[in-house]
C-alpha cells in the first residue's frame, strides 16, 4: 500500500467484514483504505481526527444505516460528503431509494465490478480535487496563509 501523502484516503463501512477486506486488497496500490463494520465505528473514526478524501458506504446495516452516517457528517464533517458514495445490494428497495433521494448520493450496486467502483472512486476524487482546489483559493482570499498564485496591488 502507498501510504505516501498524495495517496487518497478511502473508508469503507459495511457490516460484511469481505467487502472491506475485498476492497482494501484490490484498491491497496492507489488508495489508502479502511474499513468498519458500522455506522458507530467510522463516527468514532472521525471524531477522533481520521480524515478520509473518499467513503463508500453500504445503504442498510444492523444499528446504522448509510444515510444516518452521511446525515451525521453533513453536521459534523459536511465536505465528506462531497465525496461519499453508498453500496447497496437492492438499490430499488425502499430504504435504497429514499437515501439516495434525501441525499442525492450515488449508489453502487452490489455485487460491482472493478470497471465500476474505478470510475465511482474517479468522480470522487475529482469532487475532492475541485474541493481542495476551491479551499485553497478562499484561503487566500480570506487572506490566510497559503501560497499566492498572483498577487493584486492597488494602483497609486
Amino acid at each position: 500500500m502507498d501510504t505516501g501523502r498524495n495517496t487518497p484516503r478511502l473508508l469503507v463501512v459495511d457490516d460484511e467484514p469481505m467487502i472491506g477486506r475485498a476492497l482494501e486488497m484490490l484498491l491497496r496500490d492507489r488508495y489508502s483504505v479502511q474499513s468498519v463494520q458500522s455506522v458507530d465505528e467510522a463516527r468514532r473514526r472521525f471524531l477522533t481526527g481520521f480524515r478520509a478524501e473518499l467513503v463508500l458506504c453500504d445503504i442498510s446495516m444492523p444499528g446504522g444505516s448509510g444515510t444516518q452516517l452521511w446525515q451525521w457528517l453533513e453536521h459534523h464533517r459536511p465536505r465528506v460528503c462531497l465525496q461519499f458514495a453508498f453500496m447497496s445490494g437492492d438499490p430499488q428497495s425502499a430504504e435504497a431509494r429514499e437515501a439516495i433521494g434525501k441525499t442525492g448520493v450515488s449508489c453502487l450496486q452490489k455485487p460491482f465490478d472493478l470497471l465500476e467502483l474505478e470510475e465511482t472512486l474517479r468522480e470522487l476524487s475529482e469532487r475532492y480535487c475541485d474541493c481542495e482546489s476551491l479551499t485553497r483559493a478562499a484561503q487566500r482570499f480570506a487572506g490566510e496563509p497559503a501560497e499566492p498564485a498572483f498577487v493584486l496591488r492597488e494602483s497609486t
